[in-house]
This record gives C-alpha cells, structure tokens and sequence, in this order.
C-alpha cells in the first residue's frame, strides 16, 4: 500500500512541479475556497483536464501556499490495489505512513471517485 501511496504522490519524496497547461480560471476559483472546511466536487467530462487541474493545485500548495508535501494526499479511487478499502481505510493508512496526527490539517485529494462515497470523519 505505501509503495502506490507514494507513486501516486511524487512531491512526497522529490521536488514538484507541475508541468502541463495551467488553467489559471479553475485555479484562481480553488484557491478562493482554499480556507472553506466544506468538500469540492470538481466534475466533467472524461478527458477534460480535471485531474491536471487538481495536480496544478497541489503544486501552487506546495510552493505558494507553503503546504508540506507529506499534508496533501492524492490519489485515484479506481485502482485495482484499493477495491476493497474504504475511504475511511485508505485515509487511516495514508496517516499512518506519515504519522499525521488526527488534529493536523491536511489536503485530501480524490479522483475518479463515484463508486465510493462512504466516508465517516
């Protein structure tokens, strides 16, 4: 479980940046609810740009908002290794490998995620 945690975070371990086309409207409408404690939906089409978008997010965390790496989580619900977790479990162990505690904020990201929507905090 830790080593696909960790290919699905690259900036856990080396330097991040993101390299594709920035979206500055999308991310300018992220940043505006970054302090919001409820949960974005970021919806579309297949192919769109969703994941990129949230990937370009997670670097402007990184660098300009001062995020450390190991606080932003990404991962995408739909591989084979996770059918049979929860959310709830795939969380837990992501805290556990870092030893987050339960009172530290962190930044949870989910894709591809419409099967799964049973989360308790």
């Amino acid at each position: 479980m830790e080593e696909i945690f960790y290919k699905s975070n690259p900036w856990w371990e080396d330097e991040y940046n993101f390299n594709g086309v920035s979206r500055n409207t999308y991310l300018e409408k992220l940043d505006s609810v970054f302090e919001n404690k409820d949960i974005i939906f970021l919806t579309g089409l297949r192919r769109v740009g969703k994941t990129s978008i949230l990937k370009n997010f997670i670097s402007l965390l990184i660098h300009k908002k001062n995020i450390k790496p190991q606080y932003i989580f990404y991962i995408t619900l739909d591989l084979i290794a996770l059918s049979s977790m929860t959310i709830n479990e795939i969380l837990k162990e992501y805290k556990k490998i870092h030893l987050i505690p339960s009172s530290q904020k962190v930044y949870i990201f989910l894709d591809k995620c419409l099967a799964k929507i049973n989360v308790i905090f």
